[in-house]
């Protein structure tokens, strides 16, 4: 049989010729004298080794920056998972025990995972020699499932109106998937300085539910064991603690109260021998926080500050031994806050001003290393831009709205790497402020179960169910939901 020789042909068979010669010299390499390649590993093995020495003292000086005070054990925002992939720096109601040992055959959550090969070690540098970056973050994968139509099905906030039709909604997304910097900078003034930048994939107005930057975290601070000051976009001071949720919202506009906005902070922390410490806290906030809805459109007109920064302030008493890790909050821990401002909505004739106020406790009660409570309580005016109301700041004639609401949470740690959280929130404004058509109540009850596979991997599982009234005409509705995650943290 006669066949054409086409240059694909002679590519081949060149490769097949060509292979076995390779091999050989590969072998013939490795037989060599070892002297020509000794000195090149023992190089490369200084270099790890001064590597892994750089690394010990930049992790030395981050958990120094991280540990000065108390206040950072709830220093998150209504979205409970903000600080949650910080390596380890997480508030999520004394989930993670601190390791007594490593058992990797019974817990390989506690154990550190074996280091990814890498062609030389990764480092993070910055045009100042005087800084270093710690990269943190997540890929997430969600699924979840909805009797009835949620306002925002990546992320439950409330149930749409019942308008006699099947509803049932399916949301596969990666929207909770995040990338994180920490900052440890130098000694100025006797003060520590450092800083978080940490942003989601939910775009930058959350209620629109697309994808894309979604910054949560943008601040610097100054900070040692007795004061801190800090600049930027940072979490509400008032009612700072949150539920621990599969669902990215966690009880937002059903209890819990606090959000993220621009703002200038300051604390004080007065230590009361080794077992008491009292937190003071202050800041000048933006009254207008934009991130979760948009407030400019119609038919709300042009919500806008009144020409002042709302003023929030708490005062947080810890009892109990501090924890050995900055993260996990004292045994007990009850904090009360507040907020005063105003907010304007522009309009012809006249603009409608409303003031703006709220008062709130938050509390933690770890009865020990296993179980324990959380919960907040809130009362207001005028604050659905902090969450709270139901998102609600006026009604239909432009009066301000008035509501009280909170959350509570039992947590369980069932193993060092197995955790529960079963919980209940409810955000309930008053029936006379409001008009037709607004949302009177929303409840949400929930259970959940997360595991730590390992220090990366966490597959998590809730069941939740939702009730949100409404004013007439609209029909109350409700519904389950069955939400899965799983998240490779890194």
């Amino acid at each position: 049989m006669n066949m054409k020789s086409t240059p694909a042909m002679k590519t081949r068979l060149l490769l097949l010729a060509v292979f076995p010669c390779l091999l050989f010299v590969d072998s013939t390499i490795a037989q060599g004298d070892a002297k020509t390649w000794m000195p090149t590993f023992e190089s490369t093995m200084r270099r790890l080794d001064a590597v892994e020495a750089e690394n010990r003292l930049l992790r030395s000086e981050l958990e120094g920056w991280l540990r000065s005070g108390d206040a950072e054990s709830v220093r998150t925002t209504s979205i409970a998972h903000v600080d949650e992939f910080s390596n380890g720096i997480q508030n999520n109601g004394g989930n993670n025990l601190p390791p007594q040992g490593c058992s990797c055959d019974r817990h390989p959550c506690q154990c550190p995972p074996t280091p990814a090969p890498c062609v030389d070690c990764p480092h993070v540098t910055t045009l100042s020699p005087y800084f270093n970056l710690r990269v943190f973050g997540s890929l997430t994968g969600e699924l979840i499932f909805a009797e009835a139509r949620p306002v925002i099905p990546s992320g439950v906030v409330l149930i749409t109106p019942d308008f006699g039709q099947d509803t049932e909604t399916a949301e596969v997304h990666a929207k909770s998937s995040s990338l994180g910097v920490l900052l440890a900078g130098p000694q100025i003034a006797g003060l520590q300085s450092g800083g978080t930048f940490l942003t989601y994939l939910y775009g930058e107005t959350f209620q629109e539910d697309k994808y894309g930057f979604y910054i949560v975290r943008a601040f610097g601070e100054l900070k040692n064991e007795f004061v801190r000051f800090a600049m930027g976009l940072n979490g509400d001071v008032v009612n700072p603690r949150s539920p621990t949720t599969i669902n990215f919202n966690a009880a937002n506009g059903a209890g819990n109260l606090g959000f993220f906005r621009g703002q200038f902070l300051a604390e004080k922390y007065f230590h009361f021998g080794s077992n008491a410490q009292l937190t003071a806290q202050f800041a000048l906030s933006d009254p207008v926080a934009t991130s979760f809805a948009s407030f400019d459109q119609p038919p709300f007109n042009l919500l806008e500050t009144n020409g002042w920064p709302n003023v929030e302030a708490r005062a947080a008493l810890a009892l109990g031994p501090k924890p050995l890790r900055p993260s996990r909050p004292r045994p007990f821990e009850l904090g009360l806050s507040g907020l005063v401002g105003q907010l304007r909505r522009t309009d012809t004739p006249v603009n409608h001003i409303h003031d703006v106020w709220a008062l709130g406790a938050d509390v933690h009660v770890g009865l020990n290393e296993a179980v324990g409570f959380n919960g907040e309580f809130f009362t207001g005016q005028a604050i659905g831009n902090y969450n709270a109301m139901i998102f609600l700041v006026d009604n239909g004639a432009f009066g301000a709205v008035r509501s009280t609401g909170g959350w509570g949470e039992v947590y369980v740690n069932w193993t060092p790497c197995l955790h529960s959280h079963f919980g209940y929130g409810i955000d309930d404004p008053l029936n006379s402020t409001l008009t037709a058509g607004l949302p009177t109540r929303n409840e949400l009850v929930f259970a959940n179960i997360i595991w730590d596979v390992t220090k990366n991997l966490e597959i998590g599982f809730e069941v939740s169910r939702w009730e949100t009234s409404y004013m007439a005409p609209l029909r109350d509705n409700e519904a389950m939901a069955y939400h899965t995650r799983v998240r490779l943290k890194f």
